[in-house]
């Protein structure tokens, strides 16, 4: 498991450090798109528009060079709602519409688990990096061609863990990373 794990980590390493730092100092996420000389924040689109969306939602906003663009619901109506209570520019009445929307960079998927791996999927397929609730995937299967298609496609993709930022995880990891604690294979 360990070995595993720590594969993950790696990966995930190497697929965040370009565009997602963690400000010590403004104690936030922040996401960029790298576009050569210039960079330009990301445009968020949210799947789902329950308790834990509303709540990204509310913490978006205070991220400085992030911006709420669309949200999806099949519930109807709900994504309207949603958009009226947190700022945003467009509702969708289906997760498809909302991958098709040409402005959206990010998307932050807030479904049931139980969709999560092909949302997942569908998101990569549209171009579009991905910030995804846990759990990401049911199974090592499924999490392993996710970050593989993540890959392939050159897209950032992240489970919501953010337990990963917190200076006494990060310092772990580096105590892992380093064998302090014991020799890891």
């Amino acid at each position: 498991t360990l070995k595993v794990q720590k594969s993950l980590l790696g990966t995930l390493n190497r697929i965040s450090k370009p565009i997602v730092y963690f400000s010590q100092k403004k104690k936030h996420l922040r996401f960029y798109l790298n576009l050569g000389k210039k960079t330009r924040a990301f445009k968020w689109g949210i799947l789902g528009c329950g308790n834990i969306a509303n709540s990204f939602a509310r913490d978006l906003v205070h991220i400085p060079d992030a911006q709420l663009w669309a949200a999806a619901s099949h519930t109807p109506g709900k994504s309207m709602e949603f958009i009226r209570r947190h700022g945003g520019y467009n509702a969708y009445s289906t997760h498809d519409e909302l991958l098709a929307d040409r402005n959206i960079d990010v998307v932050y998927i807030a479904t049931p688990h139980v969709f999560h791996f092909e949302q997942v999927k569908k998101c990569l397929e549209a171009g579009k990096h991905v910030l995804c609730e846990k759990p990401l995937a049911i199974n090592e299967k499924q999490a392993q061609e996710l970050i593989e298609s993540s890959n392939q496609n050159a897209l950032f993709l992240m489970e919501a863990m953010w337990t990963r930022f917190l200076p006494a995880t990060v310092q772990v990891r580096k105590w892992i990373e380093g064998n302090a604690i014991c020799d890891i294979t």
